[in-house]
């Protein structure tokens, strides 16, 4: 049975369908748990068995801190080991960023950035219980959140950083409305007025001066002896700010190309998507269109752009219309249920999270997915008389049965598989997957082969050149068979660590500016996926670099010889290693070719020279002293 390919890299049908399978998994886990704590918390609220607010600290915030234990433990473990419980593999490691148990270390700062308000959130849950729990919740999420913060440092992750500054900026403006409100009806209209207007504009200005104080807030951390070590500073110092637009230019480069990305999937499949999952699949088709490189292949690095790209208009329409249910619900029970300052700080959680979503898919992490609609669940579990939409009129049934058959329809026209071959024209599974940026400044452009991959070349040279290395992941107790073909010239490896290595290839002059096939195989491959790397489920193959044709091979650069009255004498000259091959362009029917044997005890010790041509030697000479000498071949 022939697996389709659905994309230019060649991804098959299966392949995709397993991508499908586990992001509809991940997207119906939050808000099956929603459901199932909304549930579990009204049969017992009805029923007298609990307090709405004994309830959510018993349930959900005392299991939410105790499970924490383990992501903080393994945190300070790997901020002394960065290598605890990870594979030599994962990039992060490389780059001195823990992760502590989660996907990856932006999956910890997801966390973090829900984990601080609910701290918050439970200390002002436990003051509101009992008077002798002060002190002790003050210390306790004075604590954790100390911890939290150390573990955001050494995790490197900037949108945390941020996350953490909209947090504040989210908890002083309710605060805020909620003072404004207390005084609508103790002070005459007027004063009421003049006093919210001042309020507004001190945030307002507060915000400005935080948003355009931030480039010298990031120059003062990098340039601090201290701070600059850290893994978040050294994260900023890759960033160039000089000033907000910068950081705004940065944050473009950083997520422009997914962007682009997704918004041309919405322009081009506004009421469907690409479909369900399909991001991932789709990627290397507009990757292609809008020709730019992409580091890794994973998501539009925007939740809504993400949900609009994928599922089209109708479901980001739905997706707002929940978020906006809930901050309508939230609204109503912060000002109905009591406790305010625990509704502020979990609502300024929600709401940072819901801005956060701006610059990442944060919740395809299954454990941020879940803690993100956990985090929902307390405005509906304080108030369980839910909402509930009813349809009034046939109309607005047909309406939407009408919307169906067309989301439909068009699902399968614009979705074909045969309109999409013929779109982007790739052709088979042979080819090698597309380029990447990598982050190795040596090797700064590289690409993976599948099990066998081959391209046509043009052969522009003597000597083809290709640096190559297996990044399996258990290469050294299972090495992996390679073999490189070149036209009629095949060479065979058996692969045994991770390191980089160069292959070189004669090639018969008579194939010079002919276009002659090339192709790389290997006896198995590897996904990183498995590997918690990415999420990218790729075959893979070797890591190939851009192999080069060269017209000279074991030549240092080129010097120039002092004027000494010798045969070189102000003449360009060249050192060689033991073995040295060039091209050379023949205009008359003999060749001179002046050398020199500068070793300090050819006296002693005469080199003996070689000269040939093709491999094959056609003169051999004896040097026995350090002057110039002239050979002459015909």
């Amino acid at each position: 049975m022939v697996d389709h390919v659905v994309n230019i890299d060649g991804l098959t049908a299966g392949t995709a369908k397993q991508n499908i399978i586990w992001v509809l998994t991940n997207y119906l886990t939050g808000p099956l748990l929603f459901l199932a704590i909304c549930q579990a918390s009204w049969l017992k609220i009805k029923t007298g068995q609990y307090l709405w607010r004994n309830w959510l600290l018993k349930f959900i915030i005392a299991p939410l801190f105790i499970g924490s234990a383990a992501p903080l433990i393994v945190g300070f473990i790997q901020k002394n080991d960065v290598w605890f419980g990870a594979h030599k593999f994962y990039i992060w490691p490389w780059m001195n960023r823990i992760n502590s148990t989660f996907f990856d270390p932006n999956a910890l700062g997801s966390y973090l950035i829900i984990a601080i308000p609910m701290a918050l959130a439970a200390m002002a849950l436990l003051i509101s219980l009992r008077r002798w729990l002060i002190l002790p919740a003050i210390i306790s999420a004075g604590s954790f959140i100390f911890c939290c913060i150390i573990l955001m440092i050494s995790s490197g992750s900037r949108i945390s950083f941020v996350g953490l500054i909209l947090f504040i900026f989210f908890v002083l403006m309710f605060f805020i409305i909620v003072q404004i409100e207390k005084l609508k009806t103790k002070i005459s209209p007027k004063f009421f007025i003049s006093i919210s207007a001042l309020l507004i504009i001190i945030y307002l200005c507060l915000i400005y001066f935080v948003v355009y104080s931030s480039p010298q807030v990031i120059r003062k951390i990098k340039n601090n002896p201290k701070l600059s070590k850290t893994t978040l500073a050294r994260r900023f110092d890759k960033m160039k700010i000089n000033s907000v637009s910068d950081i705004y230019y940065n944050i473009k480069k950083d997520r422009g190309v997914y962007a682009t990305i997704a918004v041309k999937m919405i322009n081009e499949m506004p009421l469907t998507g690409v479909g369900l999952g399909s991001f991932i699949s789709e990627l290397p088709n507009y990757r292609k269109l809008i020709k730019e490189l992409v580091y890794v292949p994973d998501t539009a690095c925007n939740y809504y752009l993400q949900i609009g790209s994928e599922q089209g208009l109708i479901a980001l329409a739905a997706v707002f219309l929940i978020f906006g249910v809930w901050i309508r619900k939230w609204w109503t029970v912060m000002h109905n249920a009591g406790l305010r300052l625990f509704w502020i700080f979990a609502g300024s959680g929600v709401m940072t999270m819901l801005v956060v979503f701006l610059f990442g898919m944060h919740t395809l992490a299954h454990e941020i997915q879940c803690l993100f609609w956990i985090c929902l669940a307390p405005p509906f579990i304080a108030q369980p008389e839910g909402w509930k939409i009813k349809l009034k009129s046939k109309y607005l049934r047909l309406l939407i049965l009408f919307v169906c058959i067309i989301y439909s329809s068009m699902a399968i026209s614009k979705l074909s598989l045969e309109k999409q071959k013929k779109r982007f024209g790739w052709k088979d599974k042979s080819r090698f997957y597309q380029w990447e940026k990598w982050p190795d400044p040596k090797n700064p452009l590289v690409r993976y082969s599948k099990k066998e991959s081959s391209e046509k070349t043009k052969c522009e040279g003597f000597i083809f050149e290709q640096k190559w290395c297996a990044l399996y992941p258990d290469i050294k107790k299972n090495p992996v068979s390679v073999k490189f073909q070149l036209g009629n010239q095949s060479t065979n490896f058996t692969a045994a660590d991770n390191d980089w290595h160069t292959l070189k290839i004669l090639v018969n002059p008579d194939f010079r500016n002919k276009k002659i096939k090339y192709s790389v195989s290997v006896n198995r491959t590897w996904k990183a996926s498995n590997l918690g790397m990415n999420n990218d489920k790729r075959k893979l193959g070797l890591l190939l670099n851009k192999y080069v044709w060269k017209t000279s091979d074991g030549l240092y650069k080129k010097e120039k010889w002092q004027n000494d009255g010798s045969i070189m004498s102000d003449h360009e000259y060249r050192w060689t290693g033991k073995k040295a091959e060039m091209e050379i362009l023949l205009k008359e029917k003999y060749i001179k070719i002046p050398l020199l044997i500068s070793h300090p005890d050819v006296t002693d010790e005469p080199v003996r020279i070689y000269i040939g041509s093709q491999n094959i030697n056609l003169t051999q000479t004896i040097a026995i002293n350090n002057s110039w000498q002239e050979i002459i071949l015909f």
